[in-house]
């Protein structure tokens, strides 16, 4: 879990370790991240944002799942050495 030291909000990371690479996130692990954003949005209300989905050896289909539901696809930042520029996706 990460929350922000001003604003309180918060985010939940579900970290995946896989050996297979996936063209796509994994339809168990979308519909578990789908339970933790409606346990985070019923424990933090508004100041949940949604969950992180960062499957290891399958960094490419990462996600973000929001508060409401949304599936966002996680797009590399200038930290990752493989990837451009970006953030979650729209």
């Amino acid at each position: 879990m990460w929350r922000h030291s001003d604003t309180g909000a918060v985010i939940f990371d579900e970290v995946k370790t896989t050996e297979v690479t996936r063209r796509a996130p994994d339809k168990k692990w979308l519909e578990q991240c789908l339970r933790y954003s409606q346990s985070g949005v019923s424990e933090y209300a508004d100041l949940f944002l949604g969950v992180r989905l960062l499957p290891l050896g399958s960094m490419n289909v990462a996600s973000f799942v929001t508060a409401t539901g949304e599936v966002l696809p996680l797009v590399p930042t200038w930290l990752d050495p493989l990837g451009g520029t970006g953030g979650a996706s729209s």
